[in-house]
Protein backbone atom coordinates (compact mmCIF):
# COMPACT_ATOMS: atom_id res chain seq x y z
CA UNK A 1 0.00 0.00 0.00
CA UNK A 2 2.78 2.42 0.98
CA UNK A 3 4.64 1.49 -2.18
CA UNK A 4 1.62 2.40 -4.29
CA UNK A 5 1.22 5.72 -2.47
CA UNK A 6 4.92 6.54 -2.98
CA UNK A 7 4.61 5.89 -6.72
CA UNK A 8 1.63 8.26 -7.00
CA UNK A 9 3.48 10.95 -5.07
CA UNK A 10 6.53 10.55 -7.35
CA UNK A 11 4.40 10.84 -10.46
CA UNK A 12 2.68 13.93 -9.07
CA UNK A 13 5.99 15.59 -8.21
CA UNK A 14 7.37 14.75 -11.65
CA UNK A 15 4.33 16.35 -13.26
CA UNK A 16 4.81 19.45 -11.17
CA UNK A 17 8.45 19.56 -12.22
CA UNK A 18 7.54 19.31 -15.90
CA UNK A 19 4.99 22.10 -15.55
CA UNK A 20 7.48 24.26 -13.69
CA UNK A 21 10.13 23.66 -16.35
CA UNK A 22 7.70 24.50 -19.15
CA UNK A 23 6.72 27.70 -17.38
CA UNK A 24 10.40 28.59 -16.92
CA UNK A 25 11.19 27.95 -20.60
CA UNK A 26 8.19 30.06 -21.64
CA UNK A 27 9.35 32.87 -19.38
CA UNK A 28 12.87 32.77 -20.89
CA UNK A 29 11.75 32.94 -24.56
CA UNK A 30 9.37 35.86 -24.16
CA UNK A 31 11.06 38.96 -25.79
CA UNK A 32 9.67 42.35 -24.88
CA UNK A 33 12.83 44.43 -25.36
CA UNK A 34 12.85 46.60 -28.49
CA UNK A 35 16.03 47.19 -30.52
CA UNK A 36 18.10 50.36 -30.32
CA UNK A 37 18.78 52.30 -33.51
CA UNK A 38 20.34 55.60 -34.57
CA UNK A 39 21.14 57.26 -37.91
CA UNK A 40 24.90 57.74 -38.28
CA UNK A 41 25.13 59.29 -41.75
CA UNK A 42 24.58 61.88 -42.97
CA UNK A 43 25.13 63.89 -39.82
CA UNK A 44 22.64 66.42 -38.52
CA UNK A 45 22.54 69.76 -40.39
CA UNK A 46 24.52 68.31 -43.31
CA UNK A 47 24.03 69.81 -46.78
CA UNK A 48 23.70 66.99 -49.31
CA UNK A 49 23.44 66.68 -53.08
CA UNK A 50 23.64 63.96 -55.70
CA UNK A 51 23.82 60.38 -54.42
CA UNK A 52 24.23 60.04 -50.63
CA UNK A 53 24.74 56.97 -48.42
CA UNK A 54 22.31 56.84 -45.48
CA UNK A 55 23.58 54.61 -42.66
CA UNK A 56 22.46 53.50 -39.20
CA UNK A 57 23.56 51.28 -36.31
CA UNK A 58 21.16 48.96 -34.47
CA UNK A 59 21.43 46.37 -31.67
CA UNK A 60 19.00 43.99 -29.96
CA UNK A 61 19.25 41.50 -27.08
CA UNK A 62 18.06 38.68 -29.34
CA UNK A 63 18.82 39.98 -32.83
CA UNK A 64 17.87 42.72 -35.29
CA UNK A 65 15.52 41.45 -37.99
CA UNK A 66 15.73 44.54 -40.19
CA UNK A 67 16.16 48.30 -40.46
CA UNK A 68 13.86 50.44 -42.61
CA UNK A 69 15.07 53.93 -43.51
CA UNK A 70 12.52 56.70 -43.94
CA UNK A 71 12.62 60.10 -45.61
CA UNK A 72 10.06 62.49 -44.16
CA UNK A 73 8.14 59.46 -42.88
CA UNK A 74 8.12 57.63 -46.23
CA UNK A 75 10.13 54.46 -46.85
CA UNK A 76 13.52 55.17 -48.40
CA UNK A 77 14.50 52.05 -50.30
CA UNK A 78 13.85 48.49 -49.14
CA UNK A 79 14.33 47.20 -45.59
CA UNK A 80 17.94 46.21 -44.85
CA UNK A 81 18.04 42.86 -43.06
CA UNK A 82 21.78 42.48 -42.48
CA UNK A 83 24.49 44.76 -41.15
CA UNK A 84 25.90 47.14 -42.17
CA UNK A 85 22.59 48.96 -42.41
CA UNK A 86 22.82 51.43 -45.30
CA UNK A 87 20.90 52.58 -48.40
CA UNK A 88 21.72 54.92 -51.28
CA UNK A 89 19.64 58.09 -51.52
CA UNK A 90 19.42 59.94 -54.85
CA UNK A 91 18.77 63.46 -53.59
CA UNK A 92 18.14 64.71 -57.13
CA UNK A 93 14.69 63.12 -56.85
CA UNK A 94 14.01 65.10 -53.65
CA UNK A 95 13.11 68.77 -53.53
CA UNK A 96 15.71 71.22 -52.30
CA UNK A 97 15.35 72.26 -48.68
CA UNK A 98 15.19 70.67 -45.22
CA UNK A 99 14.23 66.99 -44.82
CA UNK A 100 14.11 64.46 -41.96
CA UNK A 101 15.81 61.07 -42.01
CA UNK A 102 14.86 58.29 -39.57
CA UNK A 103 15.49 54.57 -39.22
CA UNK A 104 13.05 51.98 -37.82
CA UNK A 105 14.62 48.81 -36.38
CA UNK A 106 12.61 45.67 -35.55
CA UNK A 107 13.36 42.29 -33.99
CA UNK A 108 11.89 38.89 -34.73
CA UNK A 109 9.02 39.21 -32.24
CA UNK A 110 7.68 42.49 -33.60
CA UNK A 111 9.33 44.92 -31.20
CA UNK A 112 10.41 48.07 -33.04
CA UNK A 113 12.11 51.39 -32.38
CA UNK A 114 12.25 54.58 -34.43
CA UNK A 115 15.49 56.55 -34.24
CA UNK A 116 15.75 60.21 -33.43
CA UNK A 117 15.24 62.23 -36.64
CA UNK A 118 18.24 63.73 -38.40
CA UNK A 119 17.61 66.98 -40.27
CA UNK A 120 19.56 67.56 -43.49
CA UNK A 121 19.34 70.10 -46.28
CA UNK A 122 19.16 69.03 -49.92
CA UNK A 123 20.88 71.45 -52.28
CA UNK A 124 21.05 70.39 -55.93
CA UNK A 125 21.63 72.73 -58.87
CA UNK A 126 18.35 72.97 -60.72
CA UNK A 127 18.82 76.15 -62.77
CA UNK A 128 18.89 75.35 -66.50
CA UNK A 129 19.68 77.69 -69.40
CA UNK A 130 16.56 79.37 -70.74
CA UNK A 131 14.94 77.92 -73.85
CA UNK A 132 15.60 80.50 -76.58
CA UNK A 133 13.06 81.61 -79.15
CA UNK A 134 16.00 81.84 -81.52
CA UNK A 135 19.60 80.74 -81.34
CA UNK A 136 22.27 82.89 -79.68
CA UNK A 137 24.46 85.16 -81.77
CA UNK A 138 24.44 83.57 -85.26
CA UNK A 139 28.12 84.43 -85.63
CA UNK A 140 28.84 81.66 -83.12
CA UNK A 141 27.49 79.17 -85.63
CA UNK A 142 28.54 80.88 -88.86
CA UNK A 143 32.26 80.27 -88.34
CA UNK A 144 32.42 77.06 -86.39
CA UNK A 145 34.34 73.97 -87.46
CA UNK A 146 33.18 70.39 -87.82
CA UNK A 147 35.89 68.18 -86.30
CA UNK A 148 36.57 64.45 -86.33
CA UNK A 149 36.00 63.13 -82.80
CA UNK A 150 37.20 59.53 -82.06
CA UNK A 151 34.46 58.98 -79.50
CA UNK A 152 31.73 59.58 -82.07
CA UNK A 153 29.77 61.87 -79.75
CA UNK A 154 28.08 64.97 -81.08
CA UNK A 155 28.17 67.98 -78.81
CA UNK A 156 28.55 71.74 -78.75
CA UNK A 157 32.02 72.51 -77.40
CA UNK A 158 33.43 76.00 -77.72
CA UNK A 159 31.08 76.58 -80.65
CA UNK A 160 32.26 73.42 -82.40
CA UNK A 161 30.22 70.43 -83.56
CA UNK A 162 32.22 67.26 -82.91
CA UNK A 163 31.64 63.95 -84.70
CA UNK A 164 33.36 61.14 -86.58
CA UNK A 165 30.26 60.02 -88.43
CA UNK A 166 29.50 60.59 -92.10
CA UNK A 167 25.75 60.22 -91.59
CA UNK A 168 23.17 62.68 -90.30
CA UNK A 169 23.78 63.61 -86.66
CA UNK A 170 21.67 65.35 -84.05
CA UNK A 171 22.78 68.33 -81.99
CA UNK A 172 20.99 69.79 -78.98
CA UNK A 173 21.42 73.45 -78.11
CA UNK A 174 19.60 74.57 -74.97
CA UNK A 175 16.84 72.06 -75.62
CA UNK A 176 16.72 72.91 -79.34
CA UNK A 177 17.28 69.69 -81.29
CA UNK A 178 19.02 70.07 -84.64
CA UNK A 179 20.77 67.72 -87.05
CA UNK A 180 23.77 68.04 -89.33
CA UNK A 181 24.04 66.29 -92.70
CA UNK A 182 27.43 65.44 -94.18
CA UNK A 183 27.12 65.62 -97.97
CA UNK A 184 29.53 65.11 -100.83
CA UNK A 185 30.04 68.85 -100.98
CA UNK A 186 31.37 69.00 -97.44
CA UNK A 187 34.83 67.70 -98.20
CA UNK A 188 37.49 67.61 -95.49
CA UNK A 189 40.19 70.25 -95.62
CA UNK A 190 43.59 70.30 -93.94
CA UNK A 191 43.82 68.34 -90.71
CA UNK A 192 40.51 66.48 -90.93
CA UNK A 193 38.44 69.63 -90.50
CA UNK A 194 35.95 71.57 -92.59
CA UNK A 195 34.84 75.14 -92.17
CA UNK A 196 31.11 75.73 -92.24
CA UNK A 197 30.48 79.12 -93.71
CA UNK A 198 26.73 79.10 -93.10
CA UNK A 199 24.09 76.77 -91.66
CA UNK A 200 20.34 76.69 -91.79
CA UNK A 201 17.32 74.75 -90.58
CA UNK A 202 15.21 74.88 -93.69
CA UNK A 203 12.25 77.26 -93.57
CA UNK A 204 12.98 78.08 -89.93
CA UNK A 205 16.00 80.19 -90.90
CA UNK A 206 15.88 83.71 -92.21
CA UNK A 207 18.43 85.37 -94.47
CA UNK A 208 20.55 86.36 -91.48
CA UNK A 209 21.04 82.76 -90.44
CA UNK A 210 18.98 82.94 -87.25
CA UNK A 211 17.50 79.61 -86.14
CA UNK A 212 14.05 79.55 -84.59
CA UNK A 213 13.07 76.93 -82.02
CA UNK A 214 12.32 73.64 -83.71
CA UNK A 215 13.90 70.74 -85.52
CA UNK A 216 15.53 70.93 -88.90
CA UNK A 217 18.54 69.93 -90.97
CA UNK A 218 21.80 71.80 -90.63
CA UNK A 219 23.87 71.63 -93.80
CA UNK A 220 27.15 73.20 -94.80
CA UNK A 221 26.13 75.75 -97.44
CA UNK A 222 29.60 77.14 -98.02
CA UNK A 223 32.97 75.45 -97.70
CA UNK A 224 35.90 77.69 -96.90
CA UNK A 225 38.52 76.19 -99.21
CA UNK A 226 41.10 78.58 -97.83
CA UNK A 227 40.72 77.23 -94.32
CA UNK A 228 43.54 74.70 -94.60
CA UNK A 229 45.73 77.31 -96.30
CA UNK A 230 45.02 79.84 -93.58
CA UNK A 231 45.69 77.23 -90.92
CA UNK A 232 48.97 76.31 -92.59
CA UNK A 233 49.92 79.98 -92.90
CA UNK A 234 49.19 80.47 -89.21
CA UNK A 235 51.40 77.52 -88.30
CA UNK A 236 54.20 78.79 -90.51
CA UNK A 237 53.85 82.27 -89.04
CA UNK A 238 54.15 80.81 -85.55
CA UNK A 239 57.34 78.98 -86.52
CA UNK A 240 58.72 82.13 -88.14
CA UNK A 241 58.01 84.05 -84.94
CA UNK A 242 59.89 81.42 -82.97
CA UNK A 243 62.85 81.69 -85.35
CA UNK A 244 62.78 85.48 -85.07
CA UNK A 245 62.93 85.24 -81.29
CA UNK A 246 65.79 82.76 -81.53
CA UNK A 247 67.71 85.01 -83.94
CA UNK A 248 67.09 87.96 -81.65
CA UNK A 249 68.58 86.08 -78.71
CA UNK A 250 71.56 84.99 -80.82
CA UNK A 251 72.17 88.59 -81.89
CA UNK A 252 72.11 89.67 -78.26
CA UNK A 253 74.67 87.01 -77.44
CA UNK A 254 76.83 88.15 -80.38
CA UNK A 255 76.67 91.74 -79.14
CA UNK A 256 77.70 90.58 -75.69
CA UNK A 257 80.65 88.66 -77.17
CA UNK A 258 81.66 91.71 -79.22
CA UNK A 259 81.60 93.82 -76.10
CA UNK A 260 83.74 91.34 -74.23
CA UNK A 261 86.11 91.15 -77.24
CA UNK A 262 86.56 94.93 -77.24
CA UNK A 263 87.24 94.90 -73.53
CA UNK A 264 89.84 92.17 -74.02
CA UNK A 265 91.49 94.12 -76.87
CA UNK A 266 91.68 97.22 -74.69
CA UNK A 267 93.22 95.23 -71.88
CA UNK A 268 95.84 93.76 -74.26
CA UNK A 269 96.62 97.22 -75.70
CA UNK A 270 96.97 98.74 -72.27
CA UNK A 271 99.17 95.86 -71.18
CA UNK A 272 101.48 96.31 -74.19
CA UNK A 273 101.65 100.06 -73.59
CA UNK A 274 102.63 99.54 -69.99
CA UNK A 275 105.32 97.07 -71.01
CA UNK A 276 106.85 99.57 -73.46
CA UNK A 277 106.90 102.28 -70.84
CA UNK A 278 108.67 99.93 -68.45
CA UNK A 279 111.30 99.13 -71.09
CA UNK A 280 111.99 102.82 -71.64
Amino acid sequence: MNKFINQKVSIALASVGILATAALVFAQTADTIAPTVSVTAPVASAVVSGSVAVSATSTDDVGVAGVQFKLDGTNLGAEVTTAPYSVSWNTVLTSNGAHLLTAVARDGTGNSTTSAPVSVTVSNITTLPPTPTSTPNPEVFRKQTLEINPSGNVQIHNAKVLSNSSSALSVQVWGLTLSVAITGDTKLQGHGMIMVGDIHTGDAVDVKGKMDAGTGAITAREIRDDYAKNKGDAEREAKISELRELIKKLMQQVDELRGKGKMLQNEIRDSKKNNHEDDD
